[in-house]
């Protein structure tokens, strides 16, 4: 149920949509799952950027963590809240969508052995490590939920994307207990692991035409798979390099 508008007492997880404005398919299927099951909560992310169908409002949401519960600035302040509201519970996950045909993956901003193991209970096969490496990727939401990760979708207006979206989450609640006594690190043995490594420039390639999403290429005698092609038309980005690791790879780095 949105939390927005009820006083229950709050469940294990937390779905949060439209962080990004722009960004509704989380918000239109959590309110589908809502009508037949009330085990989860879930809250919009920016509602004045929902309602205005743009990615930011007052700031980029996704970029204002950990955020200021005393600021003006409506992102910062609005950070500062949801990051509270996340320490009520076990399991926080926030819905982005794409307009680049990227698929369904898992994003894990703060490397740590718990965000692995439930980036493990979603059945979801490709989990990117996603550190802040560069100033413009800093101040995610999720670096600072307790447990938490983001699932990202596209192309977002794809019904078959959101579809499927909407069948993993169910999944997820259906079998949470069951999942939670899994082995995961057996469960992360069969996950397409990748670390983020750092943008692709313009400058490095001939058209972002060449490159395709997750399709490994070679750029600067590097091995790299490309992501958000095309997604950063404000800057000089082409998209984003990753780099495949293994699950021992993924276990070093999430301590």
């Amino acid at each position: 149920m949105n939390i927005q508008a009820q006083t229950k007492k709050l469940n294990d997880l937390l779905f949060i949509g439209a962080v990004h404005g722009d960004e509704s398919i989380g918000v239109d299927i959590l309110k589908t799952i809502a009508k037949t099951r009330n085990d989860f909560d879930w809250i919009i992310g920016s509602p004045p950027a929902l309602q205005l169908n743009q990615r930011e409002f007052g700031g980029d949401l996704n970029r204002s963590a950990p955020g200021d519960i005393t600021s003006n600035d409506y992102a910062k302040k609005r950070a500062a809240e949801l990051i509270t509201l996340s320490k009520k519970f076990r399991y926080t996950i926030d819905l982005h969508g794409s307009t680049q045909a990227v698929g369904i993956f898992i994003i894990i901003t703060k490397l740590t052995a718990q965000n692995l193991r439930l980036a493990t209970m979603l059945d979801v096969t490709r989990i990117v490590l996603w550190p802040a490496l560069s100033s413009e990727m800093t101040g995610p939401l999720s670096e600072y939920f307790p447990c938490g990760v983001e699932i990202e979708c596209g192309k977002k207006d794809n019904p078959a994307i959101q579809k499927d979206l909407q069948k993993i989450l169910e999944t997820f609640m259906n079998k949470l207990e069951e999942k939670e006594t899994l082995d995961w690190k057996s469960a992360l043995q069969k996950r397409k692991l990748y670390k983020q490594i750092g943008p692709i420039m313009h400058h490095e390639i001939t058209s972002p035409k060449v490159l395709t999403e997750f399709k490994s290429t070679t750029i600067s005698g590097k091995t790299i798979s490309p992501v958000f092609i095309g997604s950063y038309t404000y800057s000089n980005i082409a998209a984003y390099a990753l780099e495949s690791i293994t699950p021992q790879e993924a276990l070093t780095l999430c301590i």
